[in-house]
């Protein structure tokens, strides 16, 4: 499973790869084939922006999940993302909700959770 994270807090992105196993990097020139989970720094300018774009379409095979928590180009993220597999999470809430939120969009794309439990 390989994984983006934007505007998830650096700790939380830690905590959840060390959870699943996962190797955390910042880019994807460090994305093999799977089991990385890419924490993803701000897209600030429009360059970067078109760079994510275009990095996101070349991987989009191996990405199985993207998860956002920050309003700023939430739409380029949103946009670059396949329907689907992205997860917005509420950014503004405690770290266990951040984290029970998170987990729980993992467990689902796992298969070990249905979308609808706990409800």
């Amino acid at each position: 499973m390989n994984i983006v994270m934007y505007g998830i807090p650096e700790e939380q992105a830690r905590l959840t790869a060390e959870r699943y196993g996962l190797s955390l990097c910042r880019s994807f020139d460090d994305i093999a084939d799977e089991n990385y989970l890419m924490l993803q720094q701000e897209l600030v300018t429009e360059e970067e922006q078109l760079d994510f774009f275009t990095r996101m379409m070349e991987h989009e095979p191996t990405i199985d999940a993207v998860i956002v928590a920050h309003a700023d180009a939430l739409s380029t993220v949103h946009y670059s993302s396949q329907p689907g597999k992205f997860f917005p999470v509420n950014g503004d809430a405690e770290e266990e909700k951040l984290d029970e939120e998170i987990s729980g969009i993992i467990e689902t794309c796992l298969g070990r959770l249905c979308a609808h439990e706990g409800i």
